[in-house]
Order: C-alpha cells, then sequence, then structure tokens
C-alpha cells in the first residue's frame, strides 16, 4: 500500500512539473516575440504640435494661453467603443492629478487624471452627446474640455512631445503586448480569437474581464506625468 502511494505522489509530482515546464514554455514565448501571432495590435496616430501625457490624454496650447484637451488615439482603439464620456463641469477648478473625465463602456469606466491645474472653461457638448467622435477624429472634433492653465509652464517638462511622444507610443505598444500577452496566459477563457487566432485588432478591452480591466487602469491610465 505504501509502494502504491509512493508511485501515485511520483505520478502527481511529474504531472505538476511538466504543467509548470508547458507555462513556462509558453512565457518565453511571448517574452520571445511570438506574442506577433497572437496579439493584432491597431496603428494608433498621434498628432504633430501636441503635448501628450502617459495616461493618454493631449494638450493643445491655444495662441491665447487656454489649454485644450482631449484623449489620444490609444484608448478608443483599446476599448473599442465608448457608451459615454463624463467630463467636470465647466467653472470647475482642478488640481493636476485629479479626475478629469471617465470614459464608460457600460458598467465599466476608465478614469483619466488631470496633467495639468487650472479652471475648466468648456465642454464640448457634441462629444458628450456623440462618443463616437472620440474614435473618429480624436486631436480636432473629438477633443473634450477647455482649461486656463495655472502651471502649464511648470507641467510643460512632465509631458511628452515630438520624437519623445513617437518613442513613448511605441514603447506603449510593447507594453501593451505584453499586458495582452499575461492575460492570455493567466485566463484564456477572456481571449476572443480570430479565425487565425490571433485577437481582434481593435476593442480588445471589451472582450476581457473586470480584473483585466483594472490591471489597464493601473497601467495605462493612470500615471499623469512623465519622472
Amino acid at each position: 500500500m505504501v509502494a502504491i502511494f509512493v508511485v501515485l505522489m511520483i505520478l502527481v509530482f511529474l504531472g505538476i512539473d511538466a504543467w509548470m515546464q508547458r507555462r513556462q514554455a509558453r512565457r518565453a514565448a511571448v517574452a520571445g516575440g511570438d506574442l506577433r501571432a497572437v496579439v493584432r495590435l491597431p496603428k494608433v496616430r498621434l498628432l504633430k504640435g501636441l503635448f501628450y501625457a502617459p495616461n493618454h490624454l493631449w494638450i493643445r496650447v491655444e495662441p491665447d494661453g487656454r489649454a485644450r484637451l482631449g484623449v489620444d488615439d490609444f484608448a478608443p482603439k483599446l476599448l473599442g467603443h465608448v457608451d459615454a464620456i463624463e467630463a467636470v463641469q465647466p467653472g470647475t477648478a482642478v488640481r493636476k492629478g485629479q479626475p478629469l473625465l471617465r470614459l464608460r463602456q457600460g458598467d465599466r469606466v476608465i478614469v483619466l487624471r488631470a496633467p495639468v491645474s487650472g479652471r475648466v472653461l468648456r465642454v464640448n457638448e457634441d462629444l458628450l452627446k456623440n462618443p463616437q467622435l472620440l474614435k473618429d477624429d480624436p486631436y480636432l472634433q473629438g477633443w473634450v474640455l477647455e482649461v486656463e492653465p495655472d502651471d502649464l509652464g511648470r507641467t510643460a517638462s512632465k509631458l511628452l512631445v515630438a520624437e519623445r511622444a513617437a518613442n513613448w507610443l511605441r514603447r506603449e505598444g510593447q507594453r501593451l503586448r505584453e499586458f495582452l500577452g499575461e492575460e492570455l496566459l493567466a485566463r484564456p477563457q477572456v481571449g476572443v480569437t480570430m479565425a487565425d487566432g490571433g485577437l481582434p485588432a481593435e476593442g480588445v478591452l471589451s472582450h476581457l474581464d473586470e480584473q483585466a480591466w483594472r490591471e489597464c487602469q493601473a497601467r495605462f491610465f493612470t500615471s499623469y506625468e512623465t519622472e
């Protein structure tokens, strides 16, 4: 009886070891770049002449000193569709780091924090009525609000522009690949695949679970300034 028990324990340990080796091999494949066959990233646009915050908000400084803010092309491509956009009201004084707007998809929300302090002058009512503008034209018709900034000079060095912005966006793409690869490895049941086994190019976050949403918020939409 003892001998049978020992044999069974050995088989169990061998099975666990084989499972661990397969899991490590899958992680190695992801780290080695094979994730390109699994995750199809959409092409994300940047517009020249804008400042970009690391939480994917952009800022355009107007000639009169006002600052127009919006959401860059990364967020709507990741979400796919946005059901509603909630922004702070005109006249509100916001401080850097405070919640500025929310992107809502059903019961799920992505919160974006202010990269600059100031007073909100107006909100783009056309965007609030038609959130599709955020996806169709995020840098022009899809702007979110205007602010009278009080610390833009100090804030500018914490934002990204020109080549720094382009390099940052490339790094964001790699980070997104790694994030989605981790999600597929940890919870393969949430992966919605195409005919060739890849994830859809746009709106992939809408196919993931609540835990993935929280992790995505923490990784991509929380930090509002560079170090």
